[in-house]
């Protein structure tokens, strides 16, 4: 028996702690599927024949209990349903409870987009939707998470 009771605590501890990282993974996936980003501005900083420069401003809010680990996204930018570039975010952590915000300028050449785009960002009034990936670190940075999210603007 007393050869046996050596085994038996190591496997009720290999049990607990995978419980727990089993539970801290659940989570912290949790945590960061309930982050909101908003796309809250966008501003036209050029607006040229062949090109526009358009700058975002974009609202990431954890309403957790949970501080997210290098978060970072890459993402789709849209006006008029038409794929008009690409932005990406960087690696931050988001505390439990706040809000960051971060900007970026996407150059947008209108050789490469439909006469639509063109007319709704010349006639100021369009509706711009970024729609992307999260990634973020989970279990004490050893796995990474994703997520899919999407926000929209209208600029008028």
């Amino acid at each position: 028996m007393k050869k046996n009771l050596p085994v038996l605590l190591t496997i009720i501890l290999v049990v607990v702690i995978i419980s727990f990282l089993a539970i801290k993974y659940t989570i912290e996936a949790t945590a960061i599927s309930k982050l909101q980003i908003i796309v809250k501005n966008v501003q036209i900083q050029e607006l040229k024949i062949s090109y526009t420069k358009l700058k975002l401003n974009i609202e990431i809010s954890n309403p957790t209990f949970e501080e997210i680990y290098q978060l970072s996204a890459d993402y789709n930018i849209f006006i008029a349903s038409s794929s008009i570039g690409k932005g990406n975010m960087d690696f931050t952590n988001i505390p439990a409870h706040t809000t960051k915000e971060t900007s970026t300028t996407t150059i947008i050449y209108f050789a490469n987009v439909t006469n639509a785009v063109i007319e709704a960002i010349t006639s100021q009034n369009f509706n711009l939707k970024i729609q992307g990936i999260l990634y973020a670190k989970v279990l004490f940075g050893f796995l990474s998470i994703s997520y899919d999210f999407s926000s929209g603007y209208s600029y008028s």
